[in-house]
């Protein structure tokens, strides 16, 4: 359990660095939130990082775009 915890938690290290310039604070406590208790709903991330639900929806979308996209805005992998 230990050892799945710390993978999980480098693994979250890593993508956090690799996203650090173009993170807000707001935007990384977010991803920690759900980095720390994933399968929560939105409305209990909300309540957990004190701001609204449409706030966190916000966040996930831009965490996933910056997650899955290059740094052209194209999705990773392609060319051209």
């Amino acid at each position: 359990m230990e050892r799945t915890l710390v993978v999980r938690f480098s693994t979250a290290i890593l993508v956090l660095l690799e996203l650090y310039h173009r993170l807000t604070v707001a935007q990384a406590t977010t991803f920690l939130a759900v980095w720390a208790e994933e399968g929560l709903k939105v409305s209990t991330l909300a309540d957990r990082c004190g701001v609204k639900p449409s706030t966190i929806s916000h966040h996930l979308r831009v965490l996933t775009t910056r997650h899955i996209r290059g740094a052209d805005g194209r999705p990773s992998g392609r060319q051209g």
